[in-house]
């Protein structure tokens, strides 16, 4: 409590009691013991703090539905959000997260129809800080798109890294110092390349090409703004608190629009490595986006985990007219060789690129790449 009077200040939204609780034993007095003092503390902070966020860090297990409702039952209304830590050293093992947190939600649902309970991830784990990471949290982003705001908060760990402390493992540091300098990691700007194109309103998009990760959104017009945050607190929180505003990418809520869709259909060619007198040709994928709006900026997000180039020709139908396109490209070898991080005396060897495009209707993809497309348009 003193603590909490001490930052009051700072105007916290959000407090966790515990991390990582139970993580080392599946034993169901474990959690029972981890429940007891959740409540304990809430009902101590809450009456005084009744803005206060509060997120339940017991380990989540999908594999202990039983010891898992217990904990939501006790905590449900009280727990605004279960903290959930995937393993995304890897875009396939970020890939994997997505069903858990499927998982999650339909038990959450089953469990209590009307619970204003959602999953917060506030830590992405990993042993890395390379290429390949900065792969998996742009897939890992995608997947908290798509979940349409049931995970309204994600936090890759770890943020800061001092030279030379952690390489002999949890070494997955985002900005990296040393005594007299400081430079950014391959994640470090997917992060920012998410943040900087951020737009709250997500489209459906269904993809089924090989090794490729798409997620869209849109900018909200004129007569749908509204305040975003406010969106992404439960109900029970007052008017005080929903309206302070939030620079954070992972604090922006994704609103799905069921009438908006976006398919991207792929052609015979799956993204499977083919040569030609030894040289890799580039794969193709096919396809069509409907989107029933106008005057939008349209961003494609695109993870592509090939080892080759990639071609997506689009239809857009219902879009208006482009009148403008960019592209914003962070993209490596992702394996192999030297590791692929930025070091002291390279700092800027893996930094996104961003070129403008004439209006066109293929979007081509770098091999081992994360783009960031941008799409304005005019009234169709």
């Amino acid at each position: 409590m003193r603590l909490l009077d001490e930052t009051a200040s700072w105007h916290p939204r959000l407090l966790e009691i515990g991390n990582e609780e139970c993580i080392g034993t599946r034993s169901r007095a474990a959690y029972e013991h981890y429940v007891e003092r959740f409540l304990t503390l809430y009902d101590a902070i809450h009456p005084v703090y009744p803005d206060m966020a509060f997120i339940n860090a017991a380990w989540w297990r999908p594999d202990e539905p039983a010891t898992m409702e217990y904990v939501f039952r006790a905590l449900d209304g009280k727990a605004d959000f279960w903290d959930y830590h995937p393993w995304t050293e890897t875009p396939e093992q970020a890939q994997q997260a997505e069903a858990v947190i499927g998982q999650m939600r339909q038990l959450f649902t089953t469990w209590n129809p009307h619970t204003t309970m959602r999953c917060a991830i506030l830590e992405e784990n990993g042993n890395t800080h390379d290429m390949t990471r900065a792969l998996a949290h742009a897939v890992m982003l995608g997947v908290v798109r798509r979940s349409a705001g049931f995970v309204p908060l994600d936090s890759p760990a770890n943020a800061l890294q001092p030279w030379k402390q952690n390489d002999n493992g949890w070494d997955q540091g985002q900005i990296f110092f040393d005594a007299s300098r400081t430079w950014m990691q391959p994640p470090y700007y997917t992060q920012q390349m998410a943040s900087a194109h951020h737009q709250p309103l997500l489209v459906k998009a269904d993809i089924t090409a090989d090794s490729l990760d798409v997620t869209v959104t849109r900018s909200r017009r004129s007569s749908e703004r509204r305040d975003v945050l406010a969106q992404s607190m439960p109900n029970r929180r007052t008017k005080q608190a929903q309206n302070r505003t939030c620079s954070s990418y992972a604090l922006q809520p994704m609103e799905q629009r069921e009438q908006k869709s976006l398919l991207i259909l792929p052609s015979r060619d799956r993204g499977r490595r083919s040569r030609d007198r030894g040289r890799p040709k580039v794969s193709r994928e096919g396809g069509r986006a409907e989107l029933n709006t106008t005057n939008d900026t349209l961003v494609i997000h695109v993870v592509n985990m090939a080892s080759v180039p990639r071609r997506i020709p689009l239809s857009l139908s219902g879009f208006g007219r482009v009148t403008s396109m960019k592209a914003v490209t962070l993209s490596g070898e992702a394996s192999g060789g030297t590791p692929k991080v930025n070091m002291p005396d390279a700092p800027l060897r893996f930094v996104p690129e961003e070129r403008t495009m004439k209006p066109t209707d293929v979007l081509t993809v770098r091999a081992n790449s994360y783009t960031v497309f941008v799409l304005a348009a005019s009234a169709p």
